[in-house]
């Protein structure tokens, strides 16, 4: 015998036929006996079926002419638009809502309907609501982070037929479900897009996105409005859920496992207390058509006020849906009398336990001598895990722009001399027509930082500091006079938010050269003790003391003339 240890709740309406269409299903659907039970306490019984914190019978107001009317499965709220809406109480006030999703099934009446009508609203805090433009009716899901309001609508229209719309935050987006598949999403990221060049450059900045705060009441098919309640619903409203949790329901709707056994189970499943009802049904999930999960049943049990039927395991039919939608089974089954039954479900997505895919039913089960209408909870068990992934809606983070350093400083310098910088910060873009990247705007408010680091790595000089609102950053010192000489590296930084460059140069620093002394020159003394000594008649040597002034120069040769004996000059 299989050991099943998974287990996920489902909670399913029964419902009489498979193949008949859902009016004539829900025409047989169990009624209130008339004078048992007030219509509030019809109302109230049937919002507590569906899922709020914390809810009970003090918690639910009703006003105007609500009423209950038959539903997509069992009953739903029936709403005027001109008085009728529904109060639930939040006892707990000051929630902040770090992650929550709302979820209800729509049936809007668009004859007498207001422009805009309230699904579900919180003041100050959330609002899901049908609008209008034009002839077009869409979803629209709204939050109030404490400042502003912030709003998404769905691209699919919400039609006068049953919808569910589910709205979801998750503390970076809000987003809208239509029949359980997104349809479309905001990011809270708050930038600032303009464009450089052709391309655009996107500021990203997540320091404003601020949680919602649940303060007030929950009202169902209307807003309030100071003292007054506004876009009142008209139409049907069914099967609400609102979770408050940081992770919500649909952060991601799971995928039924296919080729995976699972059982249902159900310990109560008929609609009168006074008939015993339970239900054990074994099948496998095989092959998706139209996203829906066939099955393949292979055994199972119907209780019926003691009497066991074992179900036709061929006969039997049926469709999980891999998402959302509706889950359908049905088949015969045959006590040891051969007495046969026909069981029929049709099944509703909801979630009330944050468990996984769980189903209201309703339905019936039939036999030639007797009809039981069924409503209960069902378990779905499995061997292994009941889903095969967990699907989560991307919001995708802009990615950052890139930024370009521009630095302009000294490249060569004395020791005891200025040293001068300047910095420039743009937003990189890449240019339209060519593989390359240019000078945009100017950054404004980057950090930035420039060292000056000598050949031993010390660290002569930092400056840090903010762009201005040119973009520019400039800075100066002197080189104090103990600077060793050498060629150094001038290091300098910038960042904007995730965005960040650099750039490096080189600096050479010498000492100041020392110029020689200057000095007046002038003429020489004149030489003293000049003597003549002949030696032949064609030679003679002189000689004489050099002068002891030699005007500011080394002397560094004489010049002699004699005069000619017969009158030629000197």
């Amino acid at each position: 015998m299989k050991q099943y240890q998974v287990r996920t709740a489902f909670v399913f309406f029964l419902v009489t036929s498979l193949f008949v269409p859902l009016d004539a299903l829900t025409q047989n659907a169990p009624a209130y006996a008339e004078g048992s039970i007030s219509n509030e306490e019809k109302i109230t019984d049937e919002i507590k079926s569906w899922y709020f914190p914390n809810i009970d019978n003090s918690t639910i107001t009703i006003f105007g002419s609500t009423s209950l009317k038959q539903g997509l499965i069992g009953k739903s709220l029936d709403l005027d638009g001109k008085n009728s809406y529904v109060v639930v109480e939040n006892k707990e006030r000051g929630i902040g809502l770090s992650g929550f999703t709302l979820s209800a099934w729509v049936k809007p009446s668009y004859t007498h309907s207001p422009t805009d009508m309230t699904v579900l609203n919180s003041d100050s805090s959330f609002d899901l609501a049908i609008t209008t433009h034009g002839k077009k009716h869409v979803a629209q899901f709204s939050i109030f982070d404490g400042f502003r309001w912030i709003s998404v609508e769905s691209k699919t229209e919400i039609t006068d037929d049953w919808t569910n719309v589910i709205a979801a935050y998750n503390g970076t987006a809000i987003s809208i479900y239509i029949n359980g598949r997104l349809d479309s999403s905001t990011s809270l990221l708050d930038t600032l897009h303009y464009y450089a060049y052709g391309k655009e450059v996107v500021k990203i900045d997540d320091s404003k996105i601020k949680n919602p705060v649940l303060k007030s009441d929950v009202l169902i098919g209307g807003a309030q409005s100071k003292n007054d309640v506004t876009k009142l619903f008209s139409g049907q409203i069914d099967e609400v859920q609102f979770y408050v949790t940081p992770s919500s329901l649909f952060e991601g709707i799971p995928k039924i496992k296919t080729q995976n056994d699972y059982i249902m189970n159900a310990t109560s499943c008929a609609y009168d207390a006074s008939t015993q009802c339970s239900m054990q049904i074994s099948f496998n999930t095989s092959e998706i058509k139209d996203d829906k999960a066939q099955i393949t049943f292979d055994h199972g049990v119907v209780s019926i006020n003691g009497v066991d039927y074992l179900i036709k395991s061929k006969d039997w039919r049926g469709t999980i849906p891999v998402k959302s939608g509706q889950a359908t089974f049905s088949g015969p089954a045959v006590s040891s009398s051969n007495d046969e039954i026909r069981v029929s479900v049709v099944g509703n997505f909801i979630d009330n336990t944050m468990n996984g895919h769980l189903y209201r039913m309703s339905g019936s089960i039939k036999s030639q001598n007797f009809q039981t209408d069924l409503f209960g909870n069902f378990e779905l068990v499995s061997s292994t895990n009941l889903y095969e992934e967990k699907i989560t809606p991307v919001i995708e983070k802009p990615s950052p722009p890139k930024i370009l350093l521009m630095t302009k400083p000294f490249q060569s310098a004395f020791v005891k001399d200025y040293f001068k910088f300047d910095l420039k910060v743009y937003y990189s873009d890449k240019n339209p027509f060519r593989d390359y990247y240019q000078q945009g705007f100017e950054v404004q408010n980057a950090t930035v930082s420039l060292q000056i680091v000598s050949p031993t790595g010390s660290v002569l000089k930092q400056f840090d500091g903010f762009t201005n609102n040119q973009g520019y950053f400039s800075g100066e010192f002197i080189i104090p006079p103990n600077t060793a000489p050498g060629v150094y590296s001038i290091v300098s930084n910038a960042t904007k938010g995730e965005s960040a460059d650099s750039n490096s140069f080189s600096l050479l620093i010498s000492e100041h050269p020392i110029p020689a002394t200057s000095t007046e020159v002038t003429n020489p003394g004149v030489p003293t003790g000049l003597s003549a000594t002949a030696v032949s008649s064609s030679q003679i040597n002189l000689s004489w003391t050099a002068p002891a002034d030699n005007g500011g120069s080394a002397i560094t040769g004489y010049k002699i003339e004699r005069e000619s004996p017969v009158g030629g000059g000197w």
